[in-house]
């Protein structure tokens, strides 16, 4: 009612530690940030309202933030495809942690929190998975594959079909990847990117017609071999999408406009939250918390937009972050 869940849990709760409850809390919290239109929450216990610890009762989602799931990984390393074509682990310097990868790469990808590691061989008729666990065991799975991956949490690789349709692979460890289809999809144009969000709950996706690119984004949920995902919607109003990023659980990165780049980002709602400098030339984007935004050139150059202005990552050729 009026952007508040009415929350009413079984008197037990009330006996809960202060430091249980407030994790118990940030829990729903965090659940709640996933269902557009809620924006605070009101807590009781048989009808008795419940004394928050650290807020005040009713309560906004954001009081949880300190829980970010995003944050208990980190945004590092960074991943991308050097010069050489082989995927290194950037930070002040290019570090490769693969040993006989059958050819060079044209895009890799790794999920938070997952040490699976996805590449797009250069041909695009192969996707290696292997992992930095384990760095030169890599398993192939042959198809026909774009440009951009998304690994999720749940070692799920996502990635548009020559169809225009959705494609997701599994690659659970121990077991043999394959590929799933998902079930029909209203999507008013053809997939070009797809992009999980960091805590798993949101799927960004690029549609592309003959007169413009659009991001939606809905919501993601089901068993790991079924994923299932929710009505699409559009979010902002910029129809010369190029590439996005997730920064956070609920805040989303989208690069427009191959002429004069642009980089706006978003949150949850649709609100326009900030627009983040970018550079001429810029046609791939990588975003994540407490980390730099940083953009692939159509030269070639990976790029870090750092508050002190860009700067060049010496020996990569596009970027990811973890």
């Amino acid at each position: 009612v009026e952007g508040i869940a009415q929350l009413d849990f079984t008197p037990q709760n009330r006996a809960l530690p202060t430091d249980v409850l407030d994790q118990f809390l940030a829990q729903i919290a965090w659940t709640l940030r996933e269902i557009a239109g809620i924006e605070r929450m009101a807590v009781a216990s048989d009808g008795v309202p419940v004394p928050l610890p650290k807020a005040a009762n009713p309560a906004p989602l954001t009081a949880w933030s300190q829980y970010d799931p995003d944050l208990a990984d980190g945004a590092l390393p960074l991943l991308g495809v050097g010069d050489n074509g082989a995927p290194v682990s950037w930070d002040q310097g290019a570090t490769s942690f693969v040993e006989q990868l059958p050819g060079v790469a044209a895009e890799v990808a790794q999920g938070p929190g997952t040490p699976l590691v996805a590449v797009i061989a250069a041909d695009r008729r192969r996707l290696l998975i292997g992992g930095t666990a384990d760095p030169g065991v890599w398993t192939t799975v042959p198809g026909s594959y774009p440009v951009r991956l998304s690994v999720d949490r749940r070692n799920r690789i996502w990635w548009p079909r020559a169809d225009g349709g959705l494609g997701v692979t599994l690659a659970a460890p121990g077991a043999d990847p394959r590929s799933i289809l998902l079930g029909e999809l209203a999507l008013p144009g053809s997939v070009v990117d797809a992009e999980v969000s960091r805590d798993g709950t949101r799927l960004a996706v690029v549609l592309a017609t003959e007169d413009e690119r659009r991001l939606a984004v809905g919501t993601l949920s089901g068993r790991v071999d079924a994923p299932q995902v929710g009505a699409l919607a559009y979010l902002g109003e910029e129809s010369d999408v190029m590439d996005v990023s997730w920064r956070s659980a609920d805040e989303v990165t989208v690069l427009h406009s191959a002429e004069q780049p642009r980089t706006t980002r978003y949150d949850q709602l649709g609100t326009r939250v900030v627009d983040v400098p970018t550079e001429n030339g810029s046609v791939l984007i990588a975003d994540a918390p407490a980390a730099d935004t940083v953009v692939t050139l159509d030269t070639g150059r990976a790029v870090r937009l750092a508050p002190t202005g860009p700067v060049t990552l010496a020996g990569l050729t596009q970027a990811r972050y973890r």
